[in-house]
């Protein structure tokens, strides 16, 4: 490549003042700020480590809200509350039968302990016992003497923690929730036992990466736990935390060894890191010198362009080659000009497409409408809306010269809009008011009636419909106003007459049926086509009642016809059906008319409804099932997580998992990870503690139990009888309907 300047004094000026911008922000941030960079690196790492003690810390207080919930729960079993070991000692069954429910269900717990007040025996979720041989063979606590330990049971008031030496052969930390009453009377105890063991997992999983000690304190600084590592000395330089519960009365002291390696490595990674820059600036620095010999040689290639539009503008032929490139220009410019012209012809159908939309409750938030018509230059300022109806007599003058001298009549701060529909000789304006302004609407409107009637002779009449609350009631509005205006027949034409002054005037007996409404929505839904004609049925028989007036019966209608139109599947949405039927009830007078519409909607959504139906039933079901195939096997996985990912309320995915599956959806998941424990006793060698982690289980404890309660054998005793053999366990997914 042959470079050929013509000023190469000024070339190389530009040039070295290029390499100079990049050499000097790079000398500075290497030699004035590494050192800062790599304190700001450290203190990343400490807020890392911060951050993973407070998710830590989140997650046991998630887990003590759980078992206050099971202490609620608890509470309101009222057999619980009178029930006395002495009168019937076979109830006691099903008292253990709950507690090893809620033992089962929590990750965190190894046993629950039941201790009522004024009584002789206490229950756990496997056994009975007194109350004195418990505090002095089986709970044995640190610091504490069995009689204390009673005691202080028995005066409890708030939640505590005690340190357990032995509990069950396992070493561990136990919450007493006291049991409280309506009438603030406590009834007794319960005893939740979470193994070390546990406690030492859940905080491997969260800070294993740290090497951290962490330690758990009461409030009066007793030694709750401690985990393995706490026991080995700590480093003379250490990073050390403290980080109180939001739940429970206890802090988390964690302890990180600070080591040097780190500041040394970081010092050699700056070293590094100083030579790879003197290397790139280099680098960079003969690609900027190539680069600005392809950036400043352009003209060729404008003129290049240029000649491609010789065909349209041959007098740039003739001309050399910047003046050919400006010829061009020009012409482009003159071609834009025209386009400005048509474009803004076209501009005034879709101004008044899009606020149509907007009428006729297309836009769930004014958010939306105000980024689809920005390019209209339309922008609603405040949430609060007004539609205005103006009827116009005959006339042969423009309409959108008429709709531009009212807007123009009206007050320059008020934020409105003119808008056609498909009913002729009126006119709408959305208003876009603040609420303190709202009682200002009626006199703009009557003072700019007044004006337009004495500039222009005609005939008007004004109907405003009532204040309304964000993008979706604008219909309403709209319907409202429409109703205002056909009270004209009584109040009397060329006058401004206001909906909320209509409703006064009308007494009827019937309130508003929000119930019906909302069990529609709840029909549709649920897609369940019984439900939606019996909905639909009993709110036309709301509808035909001789005692409710006609705008009542249109509000309620839209409302309807708004639900429909939302519940039709994606693939046949459309805007324009959902305009036009809309427009046509705004229009009508007679209560059959209402009838008809909202029975033809319905009509169109139940037959879509049924030829899309069962295959998004199956496609939904297999999203959910591959969800929880991804995602079941994490210890901190729930129903909830299920839900929200699709959007489901949980007793409605339970019940749609169940009526397409025959499978309990708890059920099927328990199913998957005893699916998964079975391949890894049989195909690996890891220890049981791991084969529970892998599966979602924290304790150890509670995957044996749940193993032993499904396959009638423990996990070890499967291993030995299935270790190596090449049948595989039945899979879950077989028995999916």
């Amino acid at each position: 490549m042959k470079l050929q300047f013509r000023h190469k004094r000024w070339f190389y000026k530009h040039l070295f003042s290029y390499i100079l911008l990049l050499v000097v922000p790079l000398v500075i941030i290497n030699g004035c700020f590494g050192k800062q960079i790599n304190e700001t690196y450290q203190q990343e790492v400490v807020s890392r480590l911060r951050s993973d003690i407070h998710a830590l810390r989140d997650t046991v207080d998630d887990e003590l809200e759980l078992l206050l919930s099971t202490v609620h729960q608890f509470q309101l079993l009222q057999t619980v509350n009178r029930y006395r070991f002495e009168d019937d000692p076979l109830q006691a069954n099903s008292i253990k039968s709950m507690l090893a429910t809620f033992t089962i269900t929590n990750r965190l717990l190894g046993d629950i302990v039941y201790l009522p007040y004024g009584q002789n025996f206490l229950f756990t979720s496997s056994t009975t016992s007194r109350i004195d041989f418990f505090a002095r063979e089986m709970y044995v606590t640190e610091g504490l003497e069995p009689e204390e330990f009673l005691s202080e049971l028995y005066s409890l008031k708030h939640l505590k923690a005690y340190s357990v030496e032995r509990y069950k052969n396992e070493k561990g930390l136990v919450i007493a929730i006291p049991l409280v009453s309506d009438y603030a009377t406590v009834s007794g105890v319960c005893l939740f036992f979470i193994a070390d063991s546990t406690l030492e997992a859940m905080i491997h999983s969260k800070l294993s990466q740290y090497r951290a000690r962490l330690q758990l304190h009461a409030d009066d600084d007793s030694l709750l736990f401690q985990s393995s590592a706490s026991d080995e000395p700590m480093p003379d330089q250490a990073i050390t935390f403290s980080v109180s519960s939001n739940v429970a009365p206890w802090a988390y002291t964690v302890h990180i060894p600070q080591e040097q390696a780190l500041l040394d490595d970081l010092n050699r990674l700056s070293g590094l890191q100083q030579t790879s820059t003197l290397i790139v600036v280099l680098a960079v620095s003969v690609l900027i010198f190539f680069l600005m010999f392809i950036n400043y040689t352009p003209i060729k290639r404008l003129q290049k362009l240029a000649g491609n539009l010789a065909d349209a503008n041959p007098a740039a032929r003739k001309l050399g080659e910047l003046e050919e490139i400006a010829s061009t220009l020009d012409y482009l410019k003159n071609q834009n000009t025209s386009l400005v012209m048509k474009l803004e012809k076209s501009r005034e159908s879709e101004h008044n497409i899009v606020l149509q939309r907007l009428l006729s409750g297309r836009y769930k938030t004014i958010k939306a409408f105000n980024v689809d018509a920005s390019e209209l230059s339309i922008e609603f300022q405040y949430p609060q809306f007004l539609v205005a109806c103006i009827q116009l007599q005959e006339t042969n003058r423009d309409s959108d010269e008429l709709a531009q001298l009212m807007r123009d009549e009206l007050p320059e701060e008020l934020n409105c809009y003119y808008v056609f529909t498909p009913i002729p000789d009126r006119i709408y304006f959305i208003n876009s008011v603040r609420t303190e302004d709202f009682v200002c609407i009626p006199a703009f409107y009557e003072g700019m009636r007044k004006t337009i009637e004495a500039q222009t002779g005609l005939s008007l009449t004004v109907g405003l419909g009532s204040l309304v609350e964000g993008a979706i009631d604008i219909p309403r509005s709209f319907l409202e106003a429409r109703t205002a205006l056909d009270y004209r027949f009584v109040k009397g034409k060329n006058t401004t007459i206001i909906f909320d002054e209509v409703c006064k005037s009308v007494s009827y007996s019937v309130s508003y049926p929000h119930t019906l409404l909302d069990q529609l929505h709840v029909s549709l839904k649920a897609r369940n086509e019984e439900a939606i004609e019996s909905r639909t049925a009993e709110l036309i028989a709301f509808l035909v009642q001789d005692t409710i007036p006609l705008f009542l019966a249109k509000s309620i209608s839209f409302d309807m016809i708004t639900l429909f139109f939302d519940h039709l599947p994606a693939s046949v949405q459309s805007a324009e059906d959902s305009q036009r039927e809309f427009f046509l009830l705004s229009d009508i007078d007679t209560i059959d008319e209402v009838v008809q519409i909202v029975e033809s909607v319905k009509d169109k959504l139940l037959h879509m409804e049924k030829l899309e139906h069962t295959e998004d039933s199956q496609a939904l079901l297999k999203d959910i099932t591959e969800y929880i195939k991804v995602h079941c096997f994490e210890c901190n996985f729930t129903m909830l997580q299920v839900s929200d990912a699709f959007s489901m309320q949980l007793p409605n995915l339970s019940l749609f998992f169940k009526e397409h599956t025959q499978l309990n959806l708890l059920d099927y998941v328990t199913a998957l990870r005893m699916h998964a424990a079975k391949q890894l006793l049989s195909e690996t060698d890891l220890p049981l503690k791991d084969v529970s982690l892998q599966i979602g289980y924290y304790n150890i404890s509670s995957f044996i139990r749940r193993f032993k309660q499904l396959n009638g054998i423990t996990p070890g005793d499967y291993r030995k009888i299935h270790k190596g053999m090449q049948r595989k366990p039945k899979s879950p997914d077989e028995n999916l309907v």
